[in-house]
């Protein structure tokens, strides 16, 4: 067991007051910031055993609220979507998911024009719908389905899948 609890207190008590004003400015309201502090801290604690080997664990921290915080303003805005559609794999992310996530989405970025990258990042990342990405660009739902096809497909060739 690589972080010890008594670890992770320290590491929270250590960054806390910093995090939380830094927070509370991104965040705009306390209500807001207080739930994003306390989700990211939940993420923390829940990898804990990894994460104390991280190089930068306050910085995982800051990048974590960052994620949290989009993802809050993701659901207000898509009110429609129930808890239980948010996928439960969000919730869990930890520092070895985050990284190879962003590690993947560097790749996809070089591998594609950066109108195909959106559509694909809108979709499969933010979690928009296809309907949603069609009011957005102003065309057909049909359109927005071909679009990812015609993307995954070229994807696909150039990765050599």
């Amino acid at each position: 067991m690589q972080g010890s609890e008594e670890d992770f207190r320290k590491f929270y008590f250590g960054t806390y007051e910093a995090f939380y004003r830094y927070v509370r400015k991104m965040a705009g309201r306390e209500s807001a910031a207080e739930d994003i502090v306390q989700e990211s801290y939940c993420m923390a604690y829940a990898c804990w055993d990894m994460l104390a080997g991280h190089p930068k664990p306050a910085g995982w921290l800051y990048k974590t609220a960052a994620y949290v915080a989009g993802n809050m303003r993701r659901r207000k805005e898509n009110q429609a979507v129930s808890l239980e559609m948010v996928r439960e794999t969000e919730k869990s992310m930890c520092a070895a998911d985050m990284y190879e996530a962003v590690e993947i989405e560097v790749v996809l970025q070089n591998l594609l024009p950066e109108k195909e990258w959106k559509l694909l990042h809108k979709y499969y990342v933010e979690g928009y719908s296809g309907a949603d990405i069609a009011i957005q660009l102003g065309i057909s739902e049909e359109n927005v389905r071909m679009r990812i096809c015609r993307t995954r497909k070229k994807l696909r060739e150039r990765l050599g899948a």
